[in-house]
């Protein structure tokens, strides 16, 4: 039996958790971290034609440019929640592609919704929107939202476990975005401009924050 890329991932994560048994709700926050780690937005829709814009959107489902995407790591919002529902789907999760009902755009934007197993709330998961705040090792503001994204049905607590259970996170390595905001509060304790700007590149190591090649939603 021939297996594609995708297939090939998800022996991968079967292997995994094997030795490594996680609940329903683990399983899809190690997926969402692994992927979101190697992905990147692909520009050829932000900056292609009206037609190439199309034809990547309109196709985007189809098993074949899915695999190309997960082979080049490079997604839109529709490609990688279909890349989603077939991973996780194969993993047992009962999860759906929808839309933004929201969004008037030509193209919608496109996410996932899961319905957990155990009866529990459905909830969002966004892998698009989250992609930056990933590769910065920020907190994952877009899993977990309910459907109409004004609450967390995963709040930060149940989040943040998961995050250190799989290293994304440690006491010594924290989100990046609260680490910033710690910076500013200290800010306050300097007088001068050069005494401050001492400050902040004194706690920041570069090779902690690489050059993103991604673009946010417009």
């Amino acid at each position: 039996m021939a297996f594609n890329e995708l297939d090939e991932y998800v022996i991968k994560i079967q292997r995994y958790l094997e030795k490594n048994p996680l609940s329903e709700e683990e399983i899809i926050m190690y997926v969402y971290l692994d992927l979101g780690l190697r992905f990147v937005f692909d520009q050829d829709f932000m900056f292609g034609g009206s037609n190439a814009r199309q034809k990547m959107y309109t196709n985007a489902f189809y098993l074949d440019n899915l695999c190309n995407c997960f082979k080049k790591n490079k997604i839109t919002c529709k490609s990688v929640s279909y890349i989603l529902r077939y991973i996780l789907s194969s993993l047992g999760i009962n999860i759906k592609v929808i839309e933004d009902e929201l969004d008037k755009r030509k193209y919608k934007h496109v996410l996932n919704l899961i319905k957990p197993r155990d009866g529990g709330s459905e909830y969002t998961i966004d892998l698009q929107e989250d992609i930056i705040s990933l590769q910065y090792h920020a907190f994952t503001k877009d899993f977990g939202l309910s459907l109409d994204g004004k609450s967390y049905v995963i709040p930060y607590e149940r989040q943040k476990r998961m995050h250190e259970k799989f290293g994304y996170i440690s006491k010594t390595n924290p989100y990046v975005d609260e680490y910033l905001l710690l910076l500013k509060q200290n800010l306050v304790l300097f007088d001068t401009l050069e005494e401050k700007i001492d400050f902040v590149i004194s706690n920041i190591d570069p090779k902690d924050y690489p050059n993103i090649n991604y673009f946010e939603r417009r």
